[in-house]
């Protein structure tokens, strides 16, 4: 396939359209969370965003662009920016199918293996965030560009066509300012080199091998230069507490949990408690697992180096969030793992046709895997569906509401089963969708609730000035002002929060003109004043 341009052609256009088929829930979902922010920013930076950081300290120019593009087209219709999103996921199915084929067996290459890697991709559960979330596509689209980078590359290496190299640098530098994801593609590539000498540099030292692998180094490095230049630094986004934090309890869960997050693998809840206990713990099961996998890679490798070469790229893709606390109970964090599930899949085809008796069981199983798989997308797509129509009802709530001296919203949707509601974006929201409606200096919104089910009851207990607020729930809980503070105080009110299940809120100086209200029931219900 990667030598028959027809073929790939052709395979492009099964891929889209099975994208469309795979996301088609997904298209009439409402804005969300991060996402009304984005859509605002576009409308009043324009193409500005090319120069300007875009959505907080974050230097993606190429993802921004695609949100003022979008905007051009659609305004504020959610379906045109949630196709971009679908369009481009096709894409990266397309292109793992041509990575698989080239990494593949000569023979494999003409076959359906990487046709089935690249269904495998397209319909993985945990790839619901980053599709079909508007905000999630800084995601897809540096993996479109990283993936074909490495596939110009990996042509560049087959043919030796200077063309190819130099679409591969150019897809690289894209990738970059799509977003920070693409940061490892220099040390897979270095990877390659390493477990893949070409017939031209085998007898070479190492550093001979990897002197056109050093063109990506060069970059980087040229990258970051201009990231520094704009940000003021090269960590920006949320600072060096978080991108640079290295918790080894976290790091040790995060080996095992993200592959089994890509795979939609169950993590059963006492590994994962042991996991958490402590850094001992989790040590010695993260060692006894390394040690195990590099067993196996050093048997497989013997055979042949691409098994090798899959895991260690699957690792080297993570780098960027191997850091970053990946929820097991939800579905949030998920798209870390739509850069690195590319390596994963290809090496689960490769797998399986070395462990099943002839194709045609390898095709079998993986296409009823990637039924199974679709009907639990399906199942993912409709909560971030359920959670943008949460944030479509707010909007419409709210705008019912009187004028009003102070509003006080004690409760606000956070997430519904892992999909985010309002973690961001609700001023921005409101302004864009409620116009009317001011929430003015001394008003706020008090927390947010996170939610199992789109109509999940929060039960509020009134006593003069002071309001005890409970998810109906267990699973259920708060956080206030987006983290998950015991408490918090203002010129207008004050607020505990007790084990994440029990809000209690004072209000100071409640007065007649004030509205109270909670989301509960799927609904935004006005709790004071009474209405008749």
């Amino acid at each position: 396939m990667a030598n028959n341009p027809r073929a790939a052609a052709m395979a492009a256009a099964v891929f889209l359209l099975g994208a469309l088929l795979a996301f088609h829930v997904s298209l009439t979902a409402f804005f969300q969370s991060d996402d009304f922010n984005f859509v605002a920013a576009a409308g009043w930076k324009g193409l500005r965003v090319i120069v300007e950081p875009f959505g907080g300290g974050f230097f993606r120019p190429v993802s921004a662009l695609t949100v003022v593009l979008d905007h051009a087209l659609w305004g504020l219709n959610p379906t045109g920016y949630h196709l971009t999103n679908v369009m481009f996921h096709g894409l990266n199915a397309w292109l793992v199918c041509l990575l698989a084929s080239l990494l593949l067996g000569r023979g494999e290459e003409r076959g359906e293996l990487p046709v089935l890697a690249g269904l495998l991709f397209l319909v993985l559960p945990c790839h619901g965030e980053a599709v079909s979330w508007i905000s999630g596509r800084t995601d897809v689209i540096a993996t479109t560009f990283t993936l074909g980078s490495l596939v110009a590359y990996l042509r560049f290496r087959r043919m030796g066509s200077t063309r190819a190299l130099v679409t591969s640098l150019v897809l690289f530098l894209l990738a970059l300012m799509a977003k920070e994801s693409a940061l490892p593609l220099p040390f897979v590539v270095i990877a390659y080199e390493l477990f893949h000498p070409s017939s031209t540099t085998r007898g070479y030292p190492t550093l001979g091998r990897l002197a056109v692998p050093s063109l990506f180094l060069a970059g980087l490095g040229a990258f970051m230069a201009l990231r520094w230049a704009i940000l003021g630094g090269l960590v920006g986004g949320y600072g060096v507490s978080v991108h640079l934090s290295a918790h080894a309890v976290v790091v040790a869960r995060n080996l095992l949990a993200f592959p089994a997050c890509a795979l939609d693998l169950p993590f059963p809840g006492r590994l994962a408690a042991f996991m958490s206990g402590s850094a001992p713990a989790a040590a010695v099961l993260v060692t006894v697992a390394l040690a195990l996998a590099g067993l196996v890679m050093c048997f497989v490798r013997r055979r042949s180096p691409t098994p090798a070469f899959l895991l260690v790229a699957f690792y080297l893709a993570l780098l960027p969030v191997l850091n970053l606390p990946l929820s097991l109970t939800d579905s949030q964090g998920e798209r870390w793992v739509y850069l690195p599930s590319a390596f994963l899949c290809i090496l689960v085809v490769w797998s399986l046709a070395r462990l099943l008796p002839g194709r045609k069981a390898v095709a079998i199983l993986l296409v009823a895997a990637s039924l199974g798989y679709g009907v639990a997308l399906h199942g993912g797509n409709r909560r971030w569906r359920n959670a943008g129509e949460l944030a479509r009802i707010f909007l419409a709530d709210v705008s019912t509401i009187p004028p009003s001296e102070r509003l006080f919203v004690l409760s606000l949707p956070d997430t519904v089963g892992g999909a985010y509601v309002f973690r961001e974006g609700v001023i921005m929201a409101v302004a864009m969708f409620a116009p009317a409606v001011r929430l003015r200096q001394g008003g706020t919104l008090v927390a947010r609730s996170t939610f199992s089910m789109p109509d999940d009851e929060v039960a509020v207990i009134r006593d003069a000035n002071r309001f005890l607020v409970r998810p109906a729930d267990p699973s259920g809980g708060f956080v206030l002002d987006g983290t998950a503070t015991p408490g918090l105080s203002t010129d207008s009110y004050s607020v505990s929060l007790t084990s994440a299940k029990t809000l209690t809120v004072d209000i100071h100086d409640l007065a007649p003109g004030d509205v109270v209200a909670c989301f509960s029931g799927g609904r935004l219900r006005t709790i004071y004043p009474t209405r008749p």
